[in-house]
């Protein structure tokens, strides 16, 4: 995404007239936008939860995955260079 920012200093009503604005609006209005740590949770789950059909055993698996969750804290792409 290439632009100037010059437009950012200017008057926020006066923005809808800059072509560079124009340019990222509708760049960004075209990106997917996807909730990865959500998605990845539900994910998890389903995995875990396909291990077994027994209810306390899946009872058990969530519980560990929680538990390990916690241990881990919130690991980020960028935590782990």
């Amino acid at each position: 995404m290439r632009s100037e920012g010059q437009w950012l200093s200017l008057p926020v009503d006066t923005w809808h007239s800059n072509r560079n604005y124009i340019e990222i609006k509708e760049q960004v209005k075209r990106m997917t936008v996807v909730n990865d740590p959500a998605e990845r949770l539900v994910k998890d789950m389903q995995d875990f939860v396909s291990l077994t059909t027994d209810e306390e055993r899946q009872d058990a698996i969530i519980t560990i995955a929680r538990r390990q969750r916690k241990k881990i804290g919130k690991c980020r792409k960028m935590d782990m260079k």
